[in-house]
C-alpha cells in the first residue's frame, strides 16, 4: 500500500536547494531537491553513516552527505562511491503549487 500527498510547497524550495521533510503518514524522512526547476524526492538518510542528506549540498543532480562526502545521484538514488548502494527514489508531481510525492 502506498501513500501520495503534498510534502511541501514549490515556492519554499527554490532551484539549487534541498529540504528534508517528514512524511508522517508514511513514517519516513524524504529529501526534496530542486534541480533547475525539476524536483526530485528520495530517502534522506545516507546509507554510509545515517546522516541527513539535507545537511549536505547539491551539485547539479548529485547530493553530497555533509558528514563524510558520500554522493548520491538524485534521479536514481545510486551512490557514486559504492555502485551497489542505492537509496529509494520517489515519484514527484507539482500540483497547484504543491510538491506531491508518492511513497511506498
Amino acid at each position: 500500500m502506498s501513500w501520495r500527498g503534498r510534502l511541501a510547497w514549490l515556492r519554499d524550495l527554490p532551484p539549487g536547494e534541498v529540504q528534508a521533510v517528514w512524511a508522517t503518514e508514511a513514517h519516513r524522512e524524504v529529501l526534496l531537491a530542486n534541480v533547475a526547476g525539476t524536483v526530485y524526492a528520495m530517502d534522506n538518510v545516507c546509507s554510509h553513516s545515517g546522516g541527513s542528506l539535507a545537511d549536505g549540498w547539491l551539485d547539479g543532480a548529485v547530493v553530497t552527505c555533509g558528514l563524510h562526502g558520500w554522493q548520491y545521484e538524485l534521479k536514481t538514488g545510486v551512490c557514486l562511491h559504492v555502485p551497489n548502494e542505492q537509496l529509494a527514489t520517489f515519484s514527484v508531481a507539482i500540483e497547484d503549487g504543491g510538491i506531491v510525492v508518492e511513497l511506498p
